[in-house]
């Protein structure tokens, strides 16, 4: 896979390898191939270069004699007077000041690797010449080679995982799970990793290749990746690490993976991680390397928005402060680069033939609140319904990953022009949307777009002139990433359901410089359906409808019902979520146990999933939202 070439980069990590005997190198594990360093080796004795696959370089003294300048032989005769008090080699010492092409290797290394007892003493002696780098003793270095074995071999693996699910990236994506994963999971010692110097690890590649897990696999997949295996090596100590996106991604993956709220990072860290990624970001823009550029801006993004941050808390701090909690992310240039470079294509609205205007209502799976609306529609106008799992499995997935951030700036692309090398599939992924969704977008006068999600987000920037654009913004659309990529320009009106979120959305779209007017329209509901008599225990009944995730706090309404023993509690809807994160599942734990307590248990009816919600209603007294 071209984008998982290690070590083809000229800044790829330089590693020498220096030992006084042929023997001390030739015997050495180091791994030679399919490794993400560049790696020489440098003995006064001749080696054959096929036993040792890399560029190796006997190094031998310049003669002395009658004929050296005085300079030379009084800097010879420190170089036997340093030696002979160290006990070490003044031939090996003298070859290895003197040499040029060694000389300007120690200059270029990032680490320096001694093979044998002699040449730690030797180094010792010259740190002038060892400025900046690495340098592992001989004690050390088959620690050194074991940690870059692991290291690789994970490495490898990773790509044979990559390899195996690039090709439905666009399309259908498989999870990486059961054994295998266990096994992934086992395979780095952490007393072996931890041997290799941050200098020497490949920070550029292994975050290229946690993004392409993200798009393959999902996050919370390649959180377990990152964490229990990637995270058992030093990455905090390379240079360039938060620029690279990396500390973004480790500090995403630990907000996953945490069982505690003391293993979250702390919010100067995630700020700092991201504010790092977008630096990188613009620093990679500068270089022209926009698909890089674009690759650090997720990374800040992922961690921005993070579920665990905003949506399944009780405390976010982008509702705190929305200006300054996206300050850095607008001024960004990368980020404003993705949005003004998205060009799509042209589409022209084709004239209706009937008398009442044509509405295309855009749902998502994320919810049916659209459908109370088409009923009212249908009165005045004629309504098409679509989804995102009509036109393409690409659409239906809510997450931001480098596959929808690549697909978006690829929008309306006929060929990979100055976009190309497109190794996320993302061009054939956003020409699939095209085909599909243009013609209904170019059919319609009305676009009605019921939440934030991908569908909405593609045909915000797709609406042809003329065609009025309404989005209805849910509470998690407001927390999601995809709020920023709307094109707000084509944005006619923003629904809300609540005045509180008015004034947050509204917010937010002064950060975006967006002119549109936000206005409250309260959820549609057939109230009169819901007016029946009720039980007559119902004055003394709670009630939760929708409560089988951590953001609803149904533990807080069963601490509440422990309080009088007079009370019942009624749950109404899906039972728990599968939880994505150790403390999401924790909670899980908890709400289970809870409801196995017998001072409670036989106090609460769990309902389950039901379309007559009036019949439940009738008895309960009281509704509980603890969201």
């Amino acid at each position: 896979m071209g984008a998982l070439a290690f070590g083809s980069s000229e800044s790829a990590p330089r590693v020498l390898l220096l030992g006084i005997r042929a023997s001390s190198l030739t015997d050495t594990s180091w791994p030679m191939q399919g490794t993400w360093f560049r790696l020489q080796a440098a003995c006064p004795e001749a080696i054959d270069p096929d036993v040792l696959p890399c560029d190796v370089r006997r190094v031998r003294p310049d003669a002395v004699s009658r004929a050296t300048s005085l300079r030379v032989l009084a800097a010879w005769a420190r170089s036997q007077m340093l030696a002979g008090r160290v006990r070490a080699s003044p031939t090996w010492l003298w070859a290895i000041k003197r040499d040029r092409w060694l000389r300007q290797a120690l200059r270029d290394a990032d680490v320096v690797v001694s093979m044998d007892v002699d040449t730690d003493r030797v180094l010792a002696l010259i740190p002038e010449l060892l400025p900046g780098c690495t340098v592992v003793p001989y004690a050390e270095s088959e620690g050194l080679a074991d940690g870059t074995r692991a290291l690789a071999d994970v490495l490898a693996r990773l790509a044979e995982i990559i390899e195996e699910r690039q090709r439905p990236i666009g399309m259908k994506r498989r999870l990486m799970k059961g054994p295998r994963l266990d096994a992934f999971v086992g395979l780095v010692d952490p007393t072996v990793a931890k041997r290799i110097p941050g200098a020497l690890l490949p920070v550029a590649d292994v975050a290229q290749i946690v993004r392409f897990l993200t798009s393959v696999v999902g996050p919370v997949q390649t959180a377990v990746i990152v964490h229990d295996v990637l995270g058992a090596f030093r990455w905090d100590e390379a240079s360039a690490f938060g620029m690279s996106g990396m500390a973004a991604q480790q500090a995403s993956a630990r907000l996953w993976r945490a069982e505690t709220e003391a293993e979250l990072p702390s919010e100067a860290r995630v700020d700092a991680a991201v504010r790092a990624a977008l630096m990188g970001a613009d620093l990679a823009l500068e270089r022209r390397d926009a698909v890089l550029a674009r690759g650090r801006l997720v990374d800040a993004i992922l961690l921005m928005f993070h579920r665990e941050r905003h949506t399944e808390c009780v405390h976010s701090p982008l509702v705190a402060d929305p200006v300054g909690f996206l300050e850095a992310l607008w001024a960004n240039q990368t980020f404003q680069k993705v949005r003004n470079d998205v060009r799509p294509p042209r589409l022209h609205r084709v004239p209706s033939e009937s008398a009442g205007p044509r509405v295309l209502v855009l749902a998502s799976d994320s919810g049916q609140f659209h459908r109370p609306v088409v009923e009212a529609l249908a009165q005045v106008a004629t309504v098409t319904v679509t989804g995102p799992e009509i036109w393409a499995a690409f659409l239906s997935r809510r997450g931001l990953d480098m596959l929808a951030i690549e697909a978006l700036v690829r929008l309306g692309q006929r060929g990979s022009g100055d976009l190309a090398p497109d190794p996320w599939g993302a061009g054939p992924a956003s020409k699939r949307v095209v085909r599909a969704l243009g013609p209904q977008l170019s059919r319609t006068d009305v676009v009605f777009a019921d939440w934030a999600d991908r569908l909405s987000v593609w045909a915000s920037h797709m609406v042809p002139d003329g065609v009025r654009f309404v989005l209805r913004i849910h509470s998690v659309d407001a927390l999601h990433p995809l709020f920023h990529l709307v094109n707000w320009r084509n944005v006619d009106h923003v629904l809300v359901v609540s005045e509180a979120l008015r004034l947050f959305v509204a917010q937010m779209l002064v950060v975006a410089a967006a002119d549109v007017p936000v206005t409250v329209v309260p959820n549609l509901i057939a109230l009169t359906a819901l007016d029946r008599p009720k039980h007559a225990d119902a004055r003394t009944t709670l009630g939760m409808i929708g409560w089988g995730r951590r953001v609803k706090d149904p533990l807080w309404a069963l601490d509440l019902l422990a309080r009088d023993p007079s009370w019942r509690l009624v749950l109404i809807g899906h039972d728990l979520h599968p939880p994505s994160s150790r403390l999401a599942a924790l909670y899980n734990d908890a709400v289970r146990a809870r409801l196995r307590d017998p001072s409670i248990a036989h106090r609460v009816d769990v309902v389950g999933w039901t379309d007559d919600i009036a019949h439940e209603l009738q008895r309960i007294g009281v509704i509980l939202s603890a969201s």
